[in-house]
């Protein structure tokens, strides 16, 4: 029996030959996943075994990582297939809030006192106090503009806006200028710095709360000072401004620039008050006075030296001037000068005595004389009252003692009624800080 040869070949031996399954291919691998999460801030990567380096890199950048891969961290992900971060965003940066910087030179006001050192290492308890002081023109503080920040960035490549920073709280109180175009605060006033919490102002007047003792200090200030108490013996209180003293001045110096005011009395024949304005005091006894304004006392000038340019005028009733020596510019007014007792009084009008280079007395080249000055007591002027029109002297005979006694234009008057005394002005009564 013949047989075909497919037949002969698929019973060979009595054996079936089974098809051999084909190997896979071995180049073929796991995909690598790439998920970009915290809204772009991380990249995370699914590394299978045996995944390579470029092709983790390939994955990245088809999912569009192109910023902040950690090749450290990929590496070291390699031989650890799993889930790994490789790469991270930067956060963007907040920018700082702007400041306010205080000039070097600008202190805080301290109120206590430990006195002030001489060269030599003693210490005055009676010196001046430091005081927190600007004058006009100087630089407080300068203002700083705030940060624009630093911005971040995604694993992506996607830019982050910073949060910018918060400009400085400035708020100018009195007598301070702030240029905002060139961040200065600059001070507009002579007067104390005062800083409280963004308010920042200078103060024209120093309150001095108290007397001006060993405690606080002799006073110098640029501006005005307001002393609630008094001064006591050997301090001092010289202002660039004004000076109100609401106590005594107790053979003490008292200096101000425009006006000096003494609600109480001036005492001692240390006292010393000087002005380059007017002067205003209760009484004084004893003590020296010196103003290139006008200077008015309410009650009486017993004992002193008063040198005016302008007027002394003894304001109330009694309105005493005994005793001393008042020579004024500009004339003197009182109700009563001299004494019964005969005090010695000496009384000069027409010349200033605060005329630069001149002695009323002494001077080679006498001071002009005033000749509209005017003596006037409306009440007595009595026998032991030396009067002086310039450099001419009357004595008590050649002035005719009674009522309304005026010497004016160098020539004794004699008037019907009191000759009205100019008034204080007001200026004298307002007293900063008082309402």
């Amino acid at each position: 029996m013949l047989t075909t040869p497919e037949q002969a070949r698929g019973s060979h031996a009595g054996v079936t030959v089974a098809e051999q399954p084909t190997d896979p291919d071995p180049a073929v691998t796991l995909p690598i996943e790439v998920n970009v999460i915290d809204h772009g801030m991380r990249a995370v990567v699914t590394i299978h075994e045996g995944a390579a380096r470029d092709e983790v890199l390939a994955a990245l950048a088809d999912a569009g990582v192109v910023f902040g891969i950690d090749f450290e961290a990929l590496d070291a992900a390699l031989a650890v297939p799993g889930d790994h971060q490789v790469a991270f965003g930067l956060d963007p940066q907040p920018g700082e809030d702007g400041c306010v910087r205080f000039a070097a030179h600008q202190g805080v006001h301290d109120e206590s006192h430990t006195g002030e050192v001489s060269e030599d290492g003693r210490v005055d308890l009676r010196g001046f106090a430091h005081l927190a002081e600007v004058h006009e023109g100087d630089l407080i503080a300068l203002v700083d503009p705030p940060a624009e920040g630093i911005p971040g960035t995604t694993v992506l490549g996607e830019t982050l806006a910073p949060k910018p920073g918060a400009p400085a709280r400035v708020v100018v109180g009195d007598n301070v200028r702030y240029d905002e175009e060139a961040g200065q605060i600059v001070a507009t006033a002579v007067g104390l710095l005062e800083t409280e919490s963004a308010r920042i102002a200078v103060r024209a007047a120093l309150p001095v709360r108290g007397d001006v003792g060993f405690e606080s200090g002799s006073i110098e200030f640029g501006g005005d000072v307001v002393v609630e108490g008094s001064v006591e013996s050997g301090f001092r209180v010289h202002a660039g401004g004004r000076v109100f003293i609401r106590g005594d001045v107790d053979n003490a110096e008292v200096i101000g620039g425009s006006l000096v005011v003494v609600q109480g009395a001036v005492a001692g024949e240390r006292s010393i008050i000087r002005s380059d304005g007017d002067v205003g005091l209760r009484t004084i006894c004893g003590g020296r006075v010196e103003a290139r304004g006008n200077v008015f006392v309410e009650r009486e000038v017993r004992d002193a030296v008063v040198h005016t340019s302008g007027m002394v005028v003894v304001e109330q009733s009694p309105g005493r001037l005994i005793g001393g020596e008042v020579v004024a510019g500009a004339g003197v007014y009182a109700c009563e000068i001299g004494s019964k007792l005969e005090a010695p009084t000496r009384v000069c009008v027409g010349i200033d005595p605060l005329a630069e280079g001149q002695d009323e007395r002494e001077a080679a080249t006498p001071t002009p004389v005033n000749r509209d000055a005017l003596v006037v007591a409306s009440m007595a002027l009595h026998r032991a009252v030396s009067v002086e029109i310039g450099h001419v002297q009357w004595t008590p005979d050649e002035i005719q003692l009674r009522v309304a006694v005026v010497v004016e234009h160098g020539e004794v008057v004699v008037h019907e009624g009191a000759r009205q005394a100019p008034k204080r002005p007001d200026t004298m009564r307002a007293v900063p800080g008082r309402r």
